[in-house]
């Protein structure tokens, strides 16, 4: 595999290709995270609410204790606080639900804000530079077979158009036919070039 182009112009449209697409992994990880913030910042309404629940059932608690302790009536009138307490425990526990939930929630956004776009970068981006950097480093092996780059020329004759081939090598096909050393060599040096790996 062979990453980065030998020509400098190749090479630092690499470069730059790659900066940007890191750039924007690392914005749309900044975005996920601030997401989560914004939705979890809605906790407060399950916080808020358990705490007052959790408050409530101490407070009938306490109550229901102090109410009871008077003597002759007071079983009867703790008794109906017997109930708050509960009731105080139901509105904590829903509180703590909807805290869990709007977590849960904010993961979620958090996580999809982020991963969607990062995958398109990659499939966009990483796919077809990791191909053509698999190119580039099977045609520099190739590159240092000498009996390859009669091969290569070929490769060059049928994926480039005439008149640009033509302008490489006049007669192209006709001198690749023959053997000719210096149009195999030309030939073969344009084909790699285009892989960004330059040829002794």
């Amino acid at each position: 595999m062979k990453l980065y182009s030998d020509f400098a112009p190749q090479r630092t449209r690499q470069i730059v290709g790659d900066a940007i697409a890191i750039l924007l992994i690392a914005c749309w990880i900044v975005v996920g995270l601030l997401l989560y913030g914004v939705v979890a910042a809605f906790h407060t309404i399950g916080s808020g609410l358990a705490e007052a629940g959790d408050g409530f059932a101490g407070w009938a608690g306490s109550t229901t204790e102090q109410l009871a302790a008077i003597p002759i009536v007071g079983e009867a009138i703790s008794s109906s606080f017997a109930g708050a307490t509960d009731v105080g425990h139901s509105i904590g526990d829903v509180g703590r639900s909807i805290e869990t939930t709007i977590y849960g929630a904010a993961t979620a956004i958090g996580l999809i804000a982020a991963i969607v776009p990062i995958l398109v970068v990659l499939l966009v981006w990483l796919l077809p530079r990791l191909r053509r950097a698999a190119r580039s480093g099977r045609a520099a092996a190739l590159a240092r077979e000498g009996a390859a780059l009669d091969l290569l020329a070929l490769r060059a004759l049928t994926s480039t158009p005439f008149e640009r081939i033509e302008g490489v090598v006049a007669n192209a096909a006709g001198l690749w036919r023959e053997g000719d050393p210096a149009a195999v060599h030309a030939l073969a040096a344009y084909e790699l070039r285009k892989l960004g790996v330059r040829l002794a």
